[in-house]
């Protein structure tokens, strides 16, 4: 009894001690994050974000109401964003009967994307290297836009990167199962994972590793599985978002054409996002100096996992390549850089002079080069550590007969000075409106031709945004686009179980009327039907058109011949 007690004293004492040691830096970034995103970059409600995300919350309601299973497939879904971000709107609207909370939903996750950036720099180069992670984060990269159009990935970030670095200390069974929590927002965090898995456990027989890091995996595994069968109610539905919900990504029979597209575009979207959508300046070259010279650099190489899983991705046909999925390099180069740029300044305070003098040369070859070839954002990004090396030389000499040393100080002014600047004059990004499909769906809603609890053949993208608003308007959805590929016989049992068919002419560019990967649409029954007047006959039911405005066409289905 006596050493039970020792023991929870003992441990209460090592998380006090614990708590103490933690030091206030990342508190002050969270913190500043925090108001930033809250009070500063612009945000409008759940029904402005991307559409994807939206889905999330209408995946959320469906997993509570059977009659919907099956209903939306416009989306691959997220089982971490379907609880939290369904969950966060259901208790907003329940409080506040408004969107407040998603928005603080999203503004928590931003700002921790931002502290562990900067805690990931402040490692690596120090204190001023984390501020300067921190600020050219939020400020000269394209998280601003993610934060207000909500997207997936700032959410998805923080725990990436959070895994990453518990391993990078040493936390290797935390780090896998942040990770495998990452993976329910975005699934090509798993390959990060089978990356350090493989040369972190398996090359060094850490078989204990080894088996952990496989148990948590399958875990998570099966409840994504278990998450999709509720919400889908069929296996074949499991790639949501691809070819088994209706959507058909690329018309190239050849996989290994699509790969060596894919691989194309990998190049050139990691260096777009990086030059083109950073900055300037560009943090390209002193995040490779900062990556090159960190002691934890081949546990942040297993970032190369995602761009692996992205081509095996787009080669099967399953997704089509964006930029955007290449966002994953923006806090990588924000961390490494101010990294890189840190390391740079102390090498010109401490090093001899031969060897600043030749790094010195080396990257000014570096941006002649860069510039003369064209590369004016590699040119100008090789010029950063090259300042770096400057002020250290200039610190050094002020040593002698300054005290304390100038140029520390000089900095942190300088960055007080550009933080002020964006805050008060910055190109902010601009407040995202509503898309078409929420529009649609406002227009369904309110149409006096559609009754309520009917069964409803209808627009997979209008579908969710109906469910986000009024889940229960619907006694039964179909997605056109599932009902696209299906054949005959399949049409005709959906049909046996629709009430009405309401088609948008909307100019949303996956809605049914324009969305034809298969090409379909001269030899189609059903699109020349939708196109007729009077009540045309197909696949044994009759569609008599009921309304028919600028928005929307809506048909009545007359069961067999009636």
């Amino acid at each position: 009894m006596e050493r039970s007690r020792a023991d929870i004293r003992r441990r209460m004492e090592q998380l006090v001690r614990r708590w103490r040691e933690v030091p206030p830096f990342g508190m002050l970034v969270y913190f500043a994050a925090l108001a930033t995103f809250w009070w500063l970059v612009p945000f409008g409600d759940l029904e402005t974000i991307i559409g994807d995300n939206i889905a999330q919350v209408a995946y959320f309601r469906v997993l509570f109401r059977p009659n919907l299973v099956g209903s939306i497939g416009a989306s691959s879904m997220k089982p971490a964003l379907i609880l939290l971000l369904g969950a966060t709107h259901e208790l907003s609207r329940a409080l506040f009967d408004s969107g407040v909370l998603v928005r603080l939903f999203f503004a928590a996750s931003a700002a921790g994307l931002a502290t562990i950036v900067a805690r990931i720099a402040k490692d690596a180069g120090g204190a001023l290297a984390g501020a300067i992670a921190a600020l050219y984060l939020v400020m000269l990269t394209p998280v601003r836009d993610m934060f207000a159009n909500g997207s997936s990935m700032i959410v998805f970030f923080p725990l990436l990167f959070w895994g990453l670095w518990l391993w990078s200390r040493g936390h290797q069974r935390a780090g896998a199962l942040v990770l495998c929590l990452s993976s329910l927002t975005r699934i090509e965090s798993l390959a990060v994972l089978a990356w350090l898995c493989a040369a972190e456990q398996l090359l060094r027989r850490n078989w204990r590793g080894v088996v952990f890091t496989g148990a948590v995996t399958a875990l998570t595994l099966a409840f994504t599985a278990f998450v999709y069968y509720r919400v889908q109610g069929s296996v074949a539905r499991f790639n949501a978002g691809g070819p088994g919900a209706g959507y058909i990504f690329s018309d190239d029979p050849s996989a290994l054409h699509r790969l060596r597209d894919s691989l194309v575009f990998t190049g050139t979207a990691s260096y777009k996002m990086l030059a083109e959508r950073c900055g300037p300046p560009s943090f390209i070259v002193p995040a490779l100096g900062g990556i090159f010279f960190d002691r934890s650099r081949r546990i942040y190489t297993a970032l190369l996992g995602v761009p692996l899983f992205l081509n095996v991705y787009f080669a099967s046909g399953s997704g089509s390549p964006e930029l955007r999925y290449f966002e994953f390099l923006v806090p990588a180069a924000a961390s490494f850089g101010a990294a890189g740029l840190a390391r740079a300044l102390h090498f010109g305070r401490s090093a001899p002079s031969r060897p600043r003098w030749f790094a010195c040369g080396a990257l000014a070859l570096v941006a002649i080069l860069a510039r003369a070839l064209g590369a004016k954002e590699v040119a100008y990004s090789a010029l950063l550590p090259l300042g770096a090396l400057g002020f250290g030389a200039l610190d050094a000499v002020s040593i002698e007969r300054l005290w304390p040393r100038p140029v520390p100080v000089l900095l942190w002014v300088l960055l007080a000075a550009a933080a002020t600047k964006e805050i008060a004059w910055g190109d902010w990004p601009r407040h995202f409106g509503r898309a078409v499909y929420t529009n649609d769906a406002q227009v369904l809603l309110r149409s006096r031709r559609l009754p309520r609890n009917s069964r409803v053949l209808a627009e997979d993208d209008v579908i969710y945004s109906v469910i986000v608003r009024d889940a229960d308007f619907f006694k039964r959805a179909t997605a056109l686009q599932y009902f696209n590929i299906q054949d005959e016989a399949a049409r005709t049992e959906i049909l046996d179980q629709t009430d009405y068919v309401a088609v948008s002419l909307g100019a949303h560019s996956f809605y049914y009327l324009h969305y034809d990967p298969q090409h379909r649409g001269d030899s189609d029954p059903f699109r020349a039907a939708l196109s007729r007047h009077g009540t045309p006959h197909v696949y044994g039911h009759r569609l008599k058109l009921v309304d028919s405005s600028p928005a929307w066409r809506l048909f009545k289905v007359q069961h067999g011949h009636s």
